[in-house]
């Protein structure tokens, strides 16, 4: 296989080999004014379902630039199932909410509007940018799916059954967050249930430990059917002076929702939610796989 290129980009073409692909004028402007890049030189490619792919350049234009797909570097990776859904809020730190994010790993971007949200509006398009960017640089071959913002009645309304929500509580009545993800019983396969009946009919088929996040259990003696299935959750912080009374017994009322304390801090809504990605990654996650270095090896 051909040593991986330095510079990659996200693509919303279909790749395989022997296509061609034309590249919109802002990323052509890119490579050829700010790179330097020419015909025969060569980046990598990745698009959401196809993974990484060799690229040549074979045209350059004022403003296109066209590549000739060739072999692949790598197949399409199945991204940890989480959602991260949050409170739109000013500026560069909206920017880092979404670019924290995609290099957590998340799948899914949902903007909430909440009751004490300022900013109500989010460039749908731009976020996209941001994500794609962010992949770019940490070595995924996807980047997440932005939404387009919803109030918290109707993302709440809506949420799935089969899927566990993590909010922060600044009350002081959410359970410490190690704590939780220590007890928190998830199922594996495609359909999620807290229940404790669920806990209860997986432990008798032998998949108990499967089932605690893996920081915390010892591996099963044997395969469990449930091994290798991803955890399907979400995670959620309120805006700049947290949920209102009224969102917290919404949220209360959701059955599958779970309430968590993140320290004796108040944190900033852009320092929450990359805290609950970070902790919830590290017992869920994709965390014990090794990263995708690209240096020199000592």
């Amino acid at each position: 296989m051909s040593p991986k290129p330095r510079q990659r980009l996200s693509t919303d073409a279909a790749l395989k080999s022997g296509a061609q692909v034309d590249l919109p004028e802002n990323q052509a402007h890119y490579l050829g004014h700010v790179l330097r890049l020419k015909a025969g030189d060569r980046i990598a490619l990745f698009n959401r379902t196809e993974g990484e792919w060799l690229a040549d350049i074979t045209e350059v234009k004022k403003k296109s630039m066209t590549l000739q797909v060739g072999e692949q570097l790598r197949p399409a990776a199945t991204p940890v199932d989480l959602w991260v859904a949050f409170a739109p809020i000013k500026g560069g730190r909206l920017e880092t909410i979404i670019e924290k994010a995609t290099e957590l790993g998340a799948a899914e971007l949902h903007p909430v509007i909440t009751q004490r949200t300022i900013v109500d509006k989010v460039n749908v398009d731009r976020a996209d940018n941001i994500a794609r960017e962010a992949a770019e640089q940490c070595e995924r071959t996807d980047w997440p799916s932005t939404h387009a913002p919803v109030k918290l009645a109707n993302f709440l309304g809506s949420f799935p059954k089969d899927r566990v929500l993590i909010y922060g509580d600044e009350t002081g009545q959410g359970e410490p967050i190690t704590s939780l993800l220590k007890n928190l019983p998830l199922e594996g396969g495609g359909e999620r249930d807290v229940s404790a009946e669920a806990l209860a009919k997986a432990e008798a088929a032998g998949g108990g430990a499967a089932l605690r996040p893996h920081s915390n259990a010892a591996p099963p003696s044997q395969p469990s059917p449930l091994e290798g299935e991803g955890v399907k959750w979400a995670i959620l912080a309120g805006p700049e002076g947290g949920f209102t009374p009224d969102e917290l017994a919404m949220l209360r009322h959701l059955p599958n929702a779970r309430a968590v304390s993140l320290g004796p801090r108040i944190l900033r809504a852009d320092t929450a939610i990359i805290t609950l990605a970070a902790i919830t990654l590290a017992a869920w996650g994709d965390w014990d796989r090794a990263p995708r270095f690209q240096g020199e090896s000592a």
